[in-house]
């Protein structure tokens, strides 16, 4: 049987870590430079980052069953964060980024009332809302993760007449 070393399971760890350091930059860009970092390639980059970052780290200790030894370790903790970005990231991408374009779409018409310009506005501003809400706590998520991958288990377990 094939077996990862605890070196490359730290090369995995460290492009893994970059990857999340490198979206946080985008998301930072975003907050900085407005709309020339558009939400759409902060989401992309999003979808890159969380799904690299559980391929690379997490299934390369699946594979070689790198373990946890408590029941619920500090790997399914961490599998189930990039999980849970994952999800924010499918919330982003298909609830609040296609709201706002939508609505910025039927705000280009230059025949439309007043009443229904301003409702419009506010149901763009509420889009814009949680979106900006879902950025946040996938920050918050890819800092934890960031942090988490060096509390990962690295030691592979022992097989049929290996020493202890």
């Amino acid at each position: 049987m094939v077996r990862m070393s605890q070196k490359s399971l730290r090369a995995l760890d460290l492009a893994s870590g970059a990857l999340l350091a490198l979206w946080l930059v985008a998301v930072l860009a975003h907050f900085v430079l407005g709309r020339h970092v558009a939400m759409f390639h902060v989401d992309v980059g999003a979808w890159v980052a969380f799904g690299a970052a559980l391929l690379l780290s997490g299934l390369s200790r699946w594979l070689f069953e790198v373990g946890d030894s408590e029941i619920i370790g500090p790997f399914r903790l961490w599998a189930a964060g990039c999980v849970v970005a994952l999800i924010f990231c499918l919330a982003s991408s298909a609830i609040a980024t296609p709201a706002i374009n939508d609505a910025l779409a039927k705000l280009a018409d230059a025949g439309l009332p007043a009443g229904q310009r301003e409702a419009i506005t506010k149901g763009m501003a509420r889009a814009r809302s949680f979106s900006v809400q879902f950025l946040c706590i996938r920050a918050a998520l890819a800092l934890g993760l960031a942090w988490g991958l060096s509390k990962l288990p690295k030691d592979p377990p022992l097989g049929d007449g290996e020493a202890t």
